[in-house]
Order: structure tokens, then C-alpha cells, then sequence
């Protein structure tokens, strides 16, 4: 993520995806969501971690960026985020104390690193532990950052363990697309579309005037074309 001084959340888009993610878990319909008592969805900061995880799905789908080493914690009663006092102000449009519809209060918490989070992760599996006894999780996204395994250490101090895979739960959640989701897949569709034929074109005319082109030439022509 760039600068996050200067971005925030979008506040309507966030609150929008959120009730439908709790309208989702609350309506029964899915029954191995709906047994849970809370999620835990931790993203740390590896440089081997896959690029396609469930994780970085949820952020983008709900935060539109990718936010390494938080945790994000959704009960019935409260979302409690934990991340850097940078990535804090990202939410600061959304951080209250009081409900909006069927979104409950949403808590952020900032990083303290003279204690490595373990007040902060500790307050959490409390928190954890006053919801129930069922969590839900992504089961193949593992992280070994400092952070997450710090996040680890607690859960097993607390006796919390994540049981429950949602993973299918979220694939069909997220499946679903709305307007804006829409109008991006199409915009993507026509990219890739221009893409197409702007390369097509080249490589007929490399092949047919014998041209030597590199290939770092060709790239930068072909990112040209599809962002201008």
C-alpha cells in the first residue's frame, strides 16, 4: 500500500460490502458460516506468501488494498482491526463506536511495538473468548511474520483455535458482484481486449520487417498502450 496519510478507506463501499457480509453470515443459509461465533483473518508480511490468497481477496474486496501484517477480527457484536498507526488512519473513516445498520461498531487498534502487540493481542482473545468458541478462517493462508506469529502465541496462551475453514463460504460471497464490481470487470475485459489487438499488431509487423525488438521495449509499449 502507498502513502496511507493521504488515502482513506471508501467509506460507502466498505459499510456497503460489510452488511452484505454480515446480511450473508447472519441469514442461516450457509450453514458452515452461519456456526461460527467470530472470523480471524491474519495477513502478515512474507515475501513467500501467495499473491492469491483468500486474505488479500477479502481486503481488496472490502478495503480495495492490500494491507500486510493486520488482523482483522468480525464478531457479531464488533470488527476489531489491528494494524500500524499509518494504516489506522486508512480507517479512521469508519472507526466509531456505534452501529450502522447491520454493521456492528468497528474498533481499530494501533500497533505498539515496545511490547510487540501483546497487550493489543491479548485484549483481542479476550474479546475472542467473550464471543464463543467457534472461529472461522481462511485454512490454507498461513503467515510466519514476526506478527502473525506473535498473533499465534496468544491464540495458544488462550486456548483459542481456528477450526472452522470458510473458505468456501467466502468464494460464493464474493462471487456475487455488484454494479461497481461489474463496471470493473468490464473495464478489465476491454483492457485486455486492446491489449490484444495493440500486441497482435506489433508482432506482425516485428515478424514482417525482420525487426529486432526487445523484449523490455516491448512491454513498456504494450503497458503504454493499455493505461493511456
Amino acid at each position: 500500500m502507498g502513502d496511507t496519510k493521504k488515502i482513506t478507506i471508501n467509506k460507502e463501499i466498505f459499510l456497503k460490502r460489510t452488511a452484505k457480509l454480515y446480511d450473508y453470515w447472519n441469514n442461516g443459509n450457509d450453514e458452515n458460516l452461519s456456526k461460527v461465533d467470530a472470523l480471524v483473518f491474519m495477513v502478515g508480511n512474507d515475501d513467500d506468501a501467495s499473491q492469491y490468497s483468500k486474505s488479500n481477496a477479502l481486503q481488496i474486496w472490502l478495503y480495495n488494498y492490500e494491507l500486510n501484517d493486520m488482523l482483522a477480527i468480525f464478531t457479531r457484536s464488533a470488527i476489531y482491526f489491528l494494524a500500524s498507526s499509518r494504516k489506522a488512519l486508512f480507517f479512521q473513516p469508519v472507526g466509531n463506536e456505534e452501529p450502522n445498520g447491520c454493521v456492528p461498531s468497528i474498533i481499530v487498534f494501533t500497533r505498539e511495538k515496545s511490547d510487540k502487540d501483546k497487550a493489543n493481542f491479548t485484549k483481542l482473545a479476550e474479546k475472542l473468548k467473550e464471543n464463543g468458541s467457534s472461529f472461522g478462517h481462511f485454512a490454507k493462508d498461513s503467515y510466519s511474520s514476526d506478527f502473525a506469529k506473535g498473533w499465534s502465541s496468544v491464540m495458544e496462551e488462550y486456548g483459542i483455535k481456528l477450526t472452522v475453514d470458510v473458505s468456501a463460504s467466502f468464494a460464493h460471497l464474493l462471487s456475487e458482484k455488484d454494479n461497481i464490481e461489474v463496471e470493473l470487470c468490464r473495464k478489465a475485459a476491454q483492457a485486455s481486449v486492446n491489449a490484444w489487438s495493440h500486441a497482435r499488431k506489433k508482432i506482425i509487423d516485428i515478424i514482417d520487417q525482420a525487426k529486432k525488438v526487445k523484449h523490455s521495449r516491448f512491454a513498456e509499449d504494450l503497458e503504454k498502450a493499455m493505461t493511456t
